[in-house]
C-alpha cells in the first residue's frame, strides 16, 4: 500500500486545498465463486489465488469568508477497484470506478440563525467481460436550519433528499422538526421525525458482479417528548 498527500493551508486568507493520492495492491487465497439457480442467488469462498488492485485520488477545497461567517467546501473523488470472480468454473475479471462529489457549506447571518447544507453526487460503474456495461447515480441533498430565539430555546428544522437516477428513478424527501427548551436544572425537548409519513424508497447499487436493488421501509411519523434532569 502506497498513500501520499499534498496540502495548502493559507488561514489568512482562508483558503484550504488539499490533494491525496493511494494505491492498494494485495495478494489472496481464497476466491469468491458465484452460482445462480433460478431465483437463488449464493457466493463461496474457494482456494485460489489472485490479486485485487484498488486506487483514489481525493481532492478537497474549502473557502472561509467574513461574512455571515460563512464556509464553503468542495470534495471530488475517483477510486478504481479491480477484482476478479469465478462463475460457471470460470474466473472473471471485473472492475468499478466510482466518481463522488460532495459540496458542503456552513452560514450564521446573526446569533439567532445558522444553516448548515451539503450536496453528494454519486456515479459508479461495472465492467466485465461477460456481462454489458452498468451503471448507477445518486443524489443527496441535506439542509439544516438552526434557530435559537433566546439562550434557552432551540429549534432545529431538518430536511433531506435522496434521489436513485440509474438504473431506476425514485427520490425521497424527508423532513424532522425539534425543539428543545434547557433552563438550567432540566431540558426538555419535542421532536417529529418523519413529519410527511413517508413510507418507501427504493435505491439500486452496484457491488462486485451483483447488481442491488434495495427497497427501504421506514416507520411512520413519530412524535417524541424527551425530559433531563440535573442534580
Amino acid at each position: 500500500m502506497a498513500a501520499n498527500t499534498l496540502k495548502f493551508n493559507n488561514p489568512l486568507n482562508g483558503w484550504f486545498w488539499s490533494l491525496t493520492g493511494s494505491v492498494v495492491l494485495s495478494k489472496h487465497d481464497k476466491m469468491a465463486k458465484a452460482t445462480q439457480d433460478g431465483m437463488l442467488h449464493a457466493t463461496e469462498m474457494i482456494d485460489r489465488k489472485h490479486k485485487v488492485l484498488s486506487w483514489l485520488v481525493r481532492t478537497r477545497l474549502t473557502k472561509t469568508l467574513g461574512f455571515w461567517k460563512t464556509f464553503v467546501g468542495l470534495t471530488a473523488q475517483y477510486m478504481e477497484n479491480h477484482q476478479k470472480v469465478l462463475m460457471s468454473d470460470e474466473v472473471v475479471p471485473y472492475h468499478t470506478k466510482t466518481v463522488t462529489i460532495t459540496g458542503n457549506y456552513a452560514l450564521q447571518p446573526n446569533r439567532y440563525l445558522s444553516i448548515e447544507g451539503s450536496e453528494r453526487f454519486g456515479y459508479t460503474t461495472l465492467s466485465s467481460p461477460v456481462m454489458t456495461h452498468s451503471h448507477a447515480s445518486s443524489l443527496v441533498n441535506k439542509c439544516d436550519v438552526n434557530v435559537f430565539p433566546s439562550d434557552i430555546w432551540k429549534i432545529k428544522w431538518s430536511n433531506a433528499w435522496y434521489t436513485n437516477y440509474r438504473p431506476k428513478q425514485s427520490s425521497i424527501y424527508f423532513m424532522n422538526f425539534s425543539v428543545v427548551y434547557t433552563p438550567k436544572t432540566f431540558d426538555l425537548e419535542l421532536q417529529v421525525n418523519n413529519v410527511l409519513d413517508k413510507q418507501l424508497y427504493q435505491q439500486n447499487t452496484l457491488t462486485a458482479m451483483t447488481e442491488h436493488i434495495v427497497c427501504q421501509s421506514f416507520r411512520p411519523r413519530e412524535i417524541l417528548l424527551k425530559a433531563t434532569w440535573y442534580y
